[in-house]
């Protein structure tokens, strides 16, 4: 199936974290008609070898360093930055927090001021991470309005001065820009990292080796479900919606479940029982609820549903697919 993407095309690219999680999906979606260049750390060898077979340059930088993006051209039609530190498991103390601060905060205000004055569309992902997870359906998560209270993680702490950077060299040197929260990703394949693939991708794997999962009839947690396709079709549209000062859009899908609801379509597509464990309040990764009125208004209206994208997760994990493939951004009619 031909991708619909007329917002961007033929274009020059830079995907900035080009090997992370969102940062795979986009490049393999804008590479169809663009010419995509991406700028990453590379730390694993098989994602620099996926992206070499897509991409005009790879550009083996670390954009936390200083004077790191003084070899990169600013002759690139739209700069996409999805460069992230989680340091999720590291100690919380000065050197984490340091290290988080210079991908999270630095990195925005480092490509603010590079590419400022070159005339390219500028987009700026960050994360819905940045909320407080909510365990009320109805408690959707607005843009700009965040429950945090700061010290939960440097994690948090590092990202919303990231988009407070963006927002004061947008406003106060004119630079249209946008930034973009995504929510946890429901993706068929792999980075290697436990976090990916959302809740079905984590039931997935936990069941296909014989290991329960968590629910609770008390006490659920409710999440967007939203599919990568989805994310990465949403960031391309982002192009058109550069400005000064910048707008902060939730990206997710549209559909809001529990784990139990997410759970129940993966035993049906893997053909077995659920192998749960009944608990007073459900765990797992943090999980958000986000408005996505404005997305669905002016980027991208989410087309694939909890059905579709479990199918697709479940069908990777069977096959133990970890790259990225064509028919994962077969849109549903």
């Amino acid at each position: 199936m031909g991708i619909e993407q007329h917002f961007v095309e033929n274009k020059r690219v830079l995907v900035m974290g080009g090997n992370g999680l969102i940062g795979r999906g986009v490049v393999h979606l804008l590479a169809k008609n663009n010419e995509v260049h991406v700028m990453a750390r590379f730390s694993k060898p098989e994602f620099e070898r996926e992206l070499s077979q897509k991409c005009e340059k790879l550009w083996k930088v670390d954009a936390s360093e200083p004077g790191s993006l003084k070899s990169i051209p600013k002759d690139f039609d739209v700069v996409i930055n999805q460069v992230v530190q989680w340091g999720i498991e590291e100690p919380f103390d000065w050197p984490t927090f340091y290290k988080l601060l210079k991908a999270n905060c630095f990195v925005p205000g480092r490509v603010m001021e590079h590419f400022g004055d070159s005339g390219a569309k500028l987009i700026f992902g960050s994360t819905g991470g940045v909320y407080r997870a909510s365990k009320d359906r109805n408690d959707l998560n607005r843009e700009g309005v965040t429950g945090l209270q700061g010290g939960d993680h440097p994690y948090d702490d590092t990202k919303l001065p990231g988009e407070a950077i963006v927002h004061y060299f947008s406003a106060e040197h004119g630079t249209p820009a946008v930034i973009l929260r995504y929510y946890w990703p429901a993706c068929p394949y792999r980075t290697g990292r436990p976090p990916d693939g959302g809740r079905a991708g984590r039931t997935c794997r936990a069941w296909m080796a014989g290991k329960p999962t968590v629910v609770s009839k008390r006490r659920p947690w409710y999440h967007n479900i939203g599919y990568m396709a989805d994310l990465a079709y949403a960031t391309a549209a982002a192009a058109n919606r550069v400005a000064s000062p910048p707008a902060t859009y939730n990206v997710t899908g549209s559909e809001i479940v529990t784990c139990r609801e997410v759970d129940q379509v993966v035993a049906d597509e893997l053909g077995i029982e659920p192998i749960w464990v009944e608990a007073d309040e459900e765990r797992d990764m943090p999980l958000y609820l986000a408005d996505t009125e404005l997305m669905a208004r002016d980027l991208w209206k989410p087309r694939f549903g909890m059905q579709a994208a479990v199918r697709n997760i479940v069908r990777a994990h069977k096959w133990g697919i970890r790259e990225v493939q064509d028919w994962m951004y077969e849109l549903p009619q």
